[in-house]
């Protein structure tokens, strides 16, 4: 179930971010993983700058790898987004932030913890890092929980006051 809601959720971020896309010139991915969203949005997209960041090395690497192989210019930024404030602001922010929670089972693999569980990245220091890099009146797309609608409101709330 997890991998169909995981398939189901980016499918909607890439419609989501294609309408945007057509009217954006700096378009920026959080939390990208090997890219495969990012990389979808280029290839229709040609036009938009993408900047990737990962808090991952790994994850950096293989995005940057992809975009080569695929013939599509990118820049990777390995970067801790919790403290990540980039020269430039972005158009656009698409990201799938670690979300899962204190209290469920976590995987022994140190790199799925890290990609997977909000330990890694909290929701408040997320949003803040939206309202840091995100240019005025422009929008950011992500997934989360639909059970923390209100502490994601509260903490906008809180970064724009």
């Amino acid at each position: 179930m997890a991998i169909a809601t995981t398939a189901i959720r980016s499918f909607f971020m890439i419609l989501f971010a294609q309408v945007l896309a057509k009217f954006l010139v700096e378009f920026w991915t959080l939390e990208q993983g090997a890219g495969y969203l990012d990389f979808l949005l280029k290839r229709d997209f040609q036009k938009i700058e993408l900047s990737m960041l990962d808090l991952l090395e790994l994850n950096s690497e293989v995005s940057s790898f992809n975009a080569k192989s695929n013939c599509l210019e990118a820049r990777a930024i390995t970067a801790d987004f919790a403290n990540f404030k980039d020269s430039e602001k972005f158009d656009l922010i698409i990201s799938n932030p670690p979300f899962y929670h204190d209290g469920v089972t976590k995987s022994q693999n140190e790199h799925i913890k890290v990609s997977r569980y909000a330990s890694s990245l909290n929701l408040k220091d997320f949003i803040r890092g939206i309202s840091v890099n995100l240019k005025p009146h422009k929008r950011a797309f992500f997934c989360y929980a639909p059970d923390d609608l209100s502490e994601i409101a509260a903490c906008f709330k809180k970064s724009i006051s």
